[in-house]
Parts: structure tokens; sequence; C-alpha cells
């Protein structure tokens, strides 16, 4: 009969263990290092694409790779945009002229 505490009843927690193993943490030195580098023009897209395909490496710095590179490419969608757009009024200021 479970117990109840308020209203919803009070159950036992089962925790089951996992069989993979987890990935070391990154300690905070590494984590600058990763930052300093991206930091870095040419370089960092580089680093992160070698990071971002490393299936032997740490999995949380290539997940954060990953995530730098869908970001640098959105990044580089949204300025092109702007870009076309601005240079687009632009074009039509002097050609009226």
């Amino acid at each position: 009969m479970p117990e109840y505490y308020g209203n919803s009843p009070v159950t036992e927690t089962i925790l089951v263990e996992d069989s993979t193993p987890l990935a070391p943490a990154l300690r905070l030195v590494d984590w600058l290092i990763i930052l300093v580098i991206s930091l870095l023009p040419i370089v960092n897209v580089i680093v992160l694409v070698i990071w971002a395909l490393d299936s032997k490496g740490n999995p949380n710095r290539r997940s954060f790779a990953q995530a730098m590179l869908i970001i640098f490419g959105a990044e580089i969608l949204i300025m092109s945009i702007f870009f076309g757009y601005f240079a687009g009024m632009i074009y039509q200021v002097f050609n009226i002229i």
C-alpha cells in the first residue's frame, strides 16, 4: 500500500544502472583553451571541424564543436541575407541617380 503525502502517492525510486560509460568532464582549463581557440579567426573553424568529426575524442567537446559550427553556419546565412538586402538597397539608390 503506497504512503500518501498530500494528494500524491509516495513511491520508491529504483535507480537502474546504465552500462554505458560516462565521458570524463572537461576541466576549467580545458574549457578556457577551447574558448580561446574559438576566438581565433580561421583557426577556430579548422579546429572545430576536426573536433566535430573526431569520434574517439571527448563527446562533450565534440557536441560543443558541432553546436558552434551550426551557429557559424546560421550566422553566415543571416549575414548573407542582410548583406544582399543592403547591397540591393545601395544599388537602387545609385541606380536612380
